[in-house]
């Protein structure tokens, strides 16, 4: 096909494609008031059914509270913050995602940067009895050089 065919097909679909639904609602409001996250680089959401998040700080610390609450009860989760993963802008903490199976088998990984040599990291750990992340339980699962 020739490129004026394509897009005059390309053309006739979205014209043809159907009414466009309206968008929905959003509305923004503040969660976790009472919180103290510095630098805050992201929130996951336990896929447990728990109904905790967890607040990733680009210092090295997650907290976790509970859907909610107003953060005023939040709890370290782990801290890497002794490995200086903050010395700029870009890098520090910054990834946490959970494994399928988190809610039977505790996996969690982190994504964060380090120095001498610059790199970034990611490692896999589980939580510990306590329900606080297990930095002895660490795997390095990549790390990459940076330039």
């Amino acid at each position: 096909m020739k490129r004026a065919q394509i897009l005059t097909l390309g053309t006739a679909f979205i014209v043809t494609s159907g009414v466009a639904q309206p968008l929905p609602k959003i509305q923004l409001r503040p969660i976790f008031l009472k919180l103290k996250a510095l630098l805050a680089t992201g929130m996951e959401e336990a896929p447990d059914g728990s109904g905790r998040f967890f607040i990733l700080q680009q210092d090295g610390q997650i907290v976790v509270t509970t859907n909610g609450a107003d953060g005023s009860e939040a709890k370290e989760f782990l801290n890497i913050t002794n490995r200086h993963p903050h010395t700029g802008v870009e890098d520090g903490l910054a990834g946490l995602t959970f494994h399928p199976g988190f809610s039977t088998n505790g996996l969690f990984y982190i994504y964060y940067t380090q120095e001498k040599p610059r790199r970034s990291v990611i490692s896999e750990l589980k939580v510990a009895a306590d329900g606080s992340g297990d930095l002895k339980s660490e795997r390095l699962v990549m790390e990459v050089p940076q330039p």
